[in-house]
């Protein structure tokens, strides 16, 4: 599963930079692999709150990051300091 979440990211980072012109396309990916050990631990954080595989864990924050527009660490951030809680979701 992850195989293919890193896969898509690859293609829609090459398609980011084919339409530049396109501000903001991925913002949400951006910075991703930057600050791995806070998106791991909001991970871990997000698997403990519902009960969820690392994998569904982790797609669910990458989800959240990409609707609002955020980076995975941005987001990470915030569920680490509890400003965001995905059991609202």
């Amino acid at each position: 599963m992850l195989l293919v979440a890193d896969a898509v990211t690859l293609t829609v980072l090459a398609l980011d930079q084919a339409f530049s012109d396109f501000e903001g396309v991925v913002t949400w990916l951006s910075g991703a692999e930057s600050d791995r050990e806070e998106v791991h631990q909001a991970t871990g954080m997000i698997m403990m709150q519902l009960g969820v595989s690392v994998e569904e864990a982790l797609l669910r924050l990458r989800a959240r990051a990409f609707t609002q527009g955020r980076t995975a660490t941005q987001v990470a951030r915030a569920i680490i300091e509890r400003t965001i809680d995905l059991r609202d979701d």
